[in-house]
């Protein structure tokens, strides 16, 4: 069971038209607390703003969440928002472009 779940429809240019996330109560039985629940929030809003899953558990976007975990967002992950969501139109053509990385580095 997962604790949030973020789904994207795209248009026919492959833009994202509308964006669903979805947050669960609890898993296995146990209820989140609130500051859970924001965690869970924050890291399915990097979804939806483009980001992926980290592999520092310190992040936000870290595939898992747990107690010991800040509850900030960090400089590196608004920048990778920044660059996710860096795009254009190139040459009148009315096509998006934009950074295609696989990661970035912080």
């Amino acid at each position: 069971m997962t604790a949030g779940l973020t789904s994207f429809e795209l248009s026919w240019r492959n833009v994202i038209d509308d964006v669903h996330i979805v947050l669960a109560k609890g898993v296995r039985g146990n209820e989140f607390t609130p500051s859970q629940i924001k965690m869970v929030a924050q890291h399915e809003m990097g979804h939806a703003l483009g980001l992926g899953h980290s592999n520092s558990w310190s992040s936000i976007m870290s595939p898992t969440i747990s107690n010991q975990q800040p509850v900030v967002i960090s400089d590196c992950e608004i920048n990778a928002v920044l660059q996710a969501n860096a795009w254009k139109l190139i040459d009148s053509d009315s096509s998006p472009h934009s950074y295609r990385g696989d990661s970035i580095s912080c």
